[in-house]
């Protein structure tokens, strides 16, 4: 299996609160991965640090060439009028798709998620 992304000694810290140091990993093509910890352990800021929103302070990070990442906020800010095809869509407009190629991805998005064909374009309450 192909490796996606790597991981080596990663050092990331917020003042004198470290929260982690010399992390190692890979995700290889195929792999899940969970990751759990207590509130304030680093969770959300890894996976920041791995959709490239924000950066590493030591170590290195690589990434499979043309590897998409995207990060999704544990607190949503969706206004109500926002529907799930929309959000999609917004979250897509940087990627210079055709609307072709953007209808087949938020679909296949969609489809994974469980979102009816019905209930894709309704306003999220």
């Amino acid at each position: 299996m192909a490796v996606l992304l790597s991981c080596q000694s990663i050092y990331k810290a917020f003042g004198t609160h470290v929260l982690f140091d010399g992390l190692t990993f890979g995700i290889h093509e195929g792999e899940r991965l969970g990751v759990i910890g207590p509130n304030g352990s680093g969770k959300s800021t890894l996976l920041k640090i791995l959709a490239g929103l924000d950066s590493v302070d030591d170590g290195a990070l690589t990434m499979k060439r043309q590897l998409c990442l995207a990060y999704v906020p544990q607190e949503d800010s969706f206004t109500p009028e926002m529907t799930p095809e929309g959000i999609l869509r917004e979250a897509l407009a940087g990627e210079h798709l055709n609307a072709r190629e953007e209808s087949n991805r938020i679909n296949a998005v969609l489809g994974r998620i469980g979102f009816e064909s019905e209930s894709r374009s309704a306003r999220i309450d």
